[in-house]
């Protein structure tokens, strides 16, 4: 015998066995019990929530031999309709048979009687393919077809089916199926293969099928195929790039701790994993929720199963600031970065946010006789550095091994020079401020400059300069011209944080940012009373005069004549 996909083997053959949808099913059971039938139907949902299963139920129940029992599965009829073999059930797929002359075809065919049923029922599916040609021609047979004929048009996009259409039928939208009613359904198809499954598989499944019954059915089938049994909650991480409630633990205790390096590295081994950036996000937005829920409620049930060690280990610890900074990053980043793809360099920028880089204000050398200084800084150090920058009493400079460091080009020296000079508070505020540049990016005004700032972050700050992190190096380039530059400034000055402004793209920012730590580490920075910058804006032009327009187009045409 063939083999059978999981979805097809459980498709429910009874009302009583459709997953969700109860408001539907309630009303097609009483239509039916009560005889009173429309002649169309348009069944509107997500893909997955069983349209053409209803389509098919209802096209039993009309033609069931038993109307008391309907659909009873044990009649001819009710039979050959779960078999897809019954001459009078007629589906159509609207994707490829989407012009006229496949519906005219159809209206041909519709006026002869049914073979063997009552009702001649058409399942038009993906009905919102056919051309505006086809609608038209469906339009009359669909507002009064022959009495022994239903129409069940199926679609996922109903805004692109025509009104005169829609009017023409009894409209159902369907839901997506909790995930509860998913977990329960999932169990049944679980117990009834006779499979073994770690506990948070199913729930698993669950989150990944996003509310589609038949989903949730193959990615169980394709967990089977992958797995040597029983099936491991790791496998499914694998198969499908997610990952794991541990990693992201990892993530959040980085910066808690602020460990920059652990957190950058964090993000790192997403690339080399291949991760789905946009199911991490959403993933860790709803960690960060359930911790926030568990810190407050302190009720496991609230949270799910496969999130409930991390949120244990964490709600007592991470505050509810740094989880709400998290959340807010984090949707910023899923609005921002699905225009260009541009994820992993939106995280990384979102740790260095989050983190309190070092900004060095003085350095002094160790001495025999006295605890070298700890290094100074505008903001508070995090917790490995201050370690670092503790020695012991009886070290002296001798003990200390001098590390060699290449020498950094102009641009790289600039930049480490302003992360010195960086103010941590300066550039929080800066950040917010800069979030609602948009509303004045949208203007005529500013067109010139719209796509190459839209998506940038504020790298470092002070109440002197801005240091603007973009893209792409040709996006710096292209701010870099006198036009571009003057406009930024322009928006600046709307904005109330008009300042000097470096851009840099995002690649070089993250490579500059590990040569400052490493400089730190290895007490290399340069003093802060050593850094001359020229902060000073460029002199304004000289306003120019406005131009005659009247006068310049009579001295352009002056000459000029129009021959009769």
């Amino acid at each position: 015998m063939a083999y059978k996909s999981l979805y097809r083997s459980y498709r429910p053959q009874a009302f009583e066995d459709v997953i969700g949808q109860k408001h539907i099913v309630q009303t097609l059971k009483n239509a039916i019990a009560r005889d009173q039938l429309a002649h169309a139907y348009l069944f509107n949902g997500p893909r997955g929530t069983g349209k053409t299963t209803l389509a098919k139920l209802l096209a039993k129940g009309l033609n069931c031999l038993n109307p008391q029992e309907a659909p009873c599965n044990h009649c001819s009829i009710c039979e050959s309709i779960s078999q897809d073999s019954h001459p009078d059930i007629i589906e159509i797929d609207a994707a490829s048979n989407t012009g006229v002359d496949d519906v005219r075809d159809l209206i041909e065919r519709v006026k002869y009687a049914p073979i063997e049923a009552r009702k001649k029922v058409y399942i038009i599916d993906e009905v919102h393919m056919l051309s505006t040609g086809a609608f038209n021609a469906l339009l009359k047979t669909l507002e009064e077809p022959p009495s022994h004929v239903v129409f069940i048009l199926a679609t996922t996009e109903v805004h692109k089916v025509l009104p005169t259409i829609i009017s023409r039928c009894q409209r159902y939208d369907f839901t997506r199926v909790s995930p509860q009613d998913i977990v329960e359904n999932l169990q049944k198809v679980i117990k009834g293969e006779k499979l073994k499954v770690e506990d948070g598989v199913v729930e698993i499944i669950a989150n990944l099928a996003d509310g589609g019954h038949r989903d949730s059915l193959t990615i169980l089938e394709q967990l089977i195929a992958y797995s040597s049994h029983p099936i491991k909650v790791q496998e499914i991480f694998d198969l499908y790039k997610l990952s794991t409630p541990q990693e992201k633990q990892n993530l959040l205790e980085a910066l808690y701790n602020q460990d920059l390096m652990g957190a950058l590295n964090n993000i790192k081994e997403l690339e080399t994993k291949s991760i789905d950036y946009v199911r991490y996000i959403f993933d860790f937005v709803t960690l960060c929720k359930e911790i926030l829920v568990h810190s407050i409620s302190s009720n496991d049930e609230l949270i799910s199963e496969i999130n409930l060690p991390v949120v244990k280990a964490l709600s007592k610890t991470i505050s509810e600031d740094l989880l709400t900074k998290i959340v807010n990053e984090l949707l910023h980043i899923a609005q921002e970065a699905r225009f260009n793809g541009q994820y992993q360099s939106y995280l990384e920028v979102m740790v260095m946010n989050l983190i309190d880089q070092p900004q060095v204000i003085e350095q002094t050398k160790p001495d025999s006789k006295k605890v070298k200084e700890e290094v100074k800084t505008e903001t508070p150090a995090p917790e490995a550095i201050e370690q670092e920058e503790k020695v012991e009493p009886q070290q002296t400079e001798q003990d200390i091994p001098k590390v060699e460091k290449e020498p950094l080009d102009l641009n790289e020296q600039l930049l480490i020079e302003l992360m010195v000079l960086g103010d941590k508070t300066q550039r929080t505020k800066d950040t917010k401020v800069w979030r609602n540049k948009e509303g004045k990016l949208n203007t005529l005004k500013y067109r010139r400059i719209n796509q190459l700032i839209n998506n940038s972050l504020i790298g470092v700050s002070s109440p002197e300069f801005i240091v603007l992190v973009t893209q792409s190096e040709a996006v710096v380039n292209s701010l870099n011209d006198d036009t571009n530059m003057s406009l930024l400034n322009e928006l600046l000055e709307e904005l109330k944080m008009l300042r000097k402004v470096f851009v840099v793209d995002v690649d070089n920012f993250k490579n500059i940012t590990e040569t400052f730590l490493s400089m730190h580490k290895n007490k290399q920075l340069p003093k802060k009373k050593e850094i001359k910058i020229d902060f000073s804006l460029p002199e304004d032009e000289p306003p120019q005069e406005e131009v005659d327009t009247q006068k310049l187009l009579e001295e352009t045409f002056e000459n000029l004549r129009i021959e009769e």
